[in-house]
């Protein structure tokens, strides 16, 4: 009676061991021989199932016998799936199904897994499936596998994350400091609610004799925070600085003047008034323009008056918020020489207008005499 040991779906049944005697049937004496399955090249479905054995007498037994053939149960168990996959970090200890393939599959048998694994680890690299009690198979040769048993391990490939540096700009001449530690930038690609604390910046424009253009912001070195460095593949894009150049009202207001002609010192009208006197005291800069500033007026050059025996000076002045580079010092003397601006008392300074730009100024000359002179000395930086 013959026997076979258990194989397991995909060997052949070449690879099941017979065991088993034959005997005489006349005289119950043990026949000699070899067994073989008859198709041993079969690789037979999952399951128990009989299969042809054929029996072929040796020594002295082959002269008085002739091949027999019998049948004997085979127990075909079901392969158990090793899974592989890949796919980027995600910051779980997971896998999908879509991610994973059935590597030990026999010829072109169909055998798919629906659902999730877990897996050992969720950082980058080699991860062992742990447990496959959240994937069910499917496909046309599902009742050939089992889940039982089943192994394998999925390779996890860094995230793609993106940290760029933001723009900033200053104007020229102030300072801007760069460096590690910086929360300056933005990211784009991190996994699982996790958060970078900072990255270092580099850039040429930070200093205070950087020129007025634009200057790259680089980042470098993400750290920090909740995120694993080595679970991502880290692109840094570069920020934008951008220095302004110093503002110049003086250049603004004489705009409308003539080419060539809008220096500080030209008279592009022959009025006898430089442009920075224009400037200074609301004077036309289209035009000839050399009056004197009315009582109550917004603009003119500087008026005399006389109050009591004091002589004082009118005139109009832009604010300090609005005069970058501009100062207005009055000087009184005797002679018209020896000019001095010490102890002038300033009486009133009234804005003028809502914008903030021009105030309408009294100052007294603090000096005595009879023949006493005043004048608003204009200075450019």
């Amino acid at each position: 009676t013959p026997s076979a040991t258990d194989i397991t779906y995909g060997q052949t049944l070449g690879d099941s061991v017979l065991s088993g005697t034959f005997v005489d049937q006349t005289t119950g004496a043990t026949v000699s021989g070899g067994m073989a399955f008859r198709s041993p090249s079969t690789v037979p479905p999952a399951g128990i199932a009989p299969y042809s054995v054929t029996f072929t007498p040796s020594g002295a037994d082959a002269d008085n016998y002739t091949n027999g053939a019998t049948d004997v149960s085979v127990t075909v168990n079901k392969r158990a799936v090793a899974l592989t996959g890949t796919r980027n970090y995600d910051g779980t200890a997971s896998a999908a199904a879509a991610v994973l393939t059935v590597s030990n599959k026999v010829g072109g048998d169909v055998v798919t897994v629906s659902g999730s694994a877990d897996l050992v680890g969720a950082g980058v690299g080699a991860q062992a499936i742990t447990s496959t009690s959240g994937l069910t198979l499917g496909g046309i040769a599902m009742a050939n596998y089992t889940l039982t048993g089943a192994g394998g391990a999925v390779t996890i490939a860094p995230a793609p994350l993106t940290v760029t540096a933001d723009n900033q700009s200053k104007a020229q001449g102030a300072v801007l400091v760069f460096g590690s530690g910086s929360t300056q930038f933005t990211s784009i690609g991190l996994q699982h609610s996790e958060t970078i604390g900072s990255v270092t910046l580099a850039c040429p424009g930070g200093s205070a004799g950087a020129v007025a253009t634009t200057y790259p912001i680089t980042p470098s070195a993400a750290s920090g925070g909740s995120f694993n460095a080595n679970n991502y593949s880290i692109g840094y894009v570069d920020g934008t600085l951008t220095v302004a150049g110093a503002a110049d009202p003086f250049g603004e207001y004489m705009a409308g003047a003539p080419d060539g002609q809008r220096g500080a010192l030209d008279t592009p009208y022959n009025d006898g008034v430089v442009n920075l006197l224009k400037y200074a005291f609301n004077l036309s800069p289209t035009g000839p323009d050399c009056h004197t500033l009315a009582e109550g007026g917004t603009s003119g050059l500087p008026r005399v008056m006389h109050v009591g025996d004091k002589l004082r000076l009118e005139f109009v002045r832009r604010t300090a918020e609005k005069n970058p580079g501009i100062t207005y010092t009055p000087e009184f003397c005797t002679g018209l020489g020896g000019w001095e601006s010490i102890n002038v008392v300033e009486i009133s300074a009234d804005a003028i207008g809502t914008d903030g730009v021009w105030e309408r100024v009294v100052v007294e000359d603090p000096g005595t005499g009879t023949a006493r002179f005043g004048r608003v000395l204009v200075t450019q930086q």
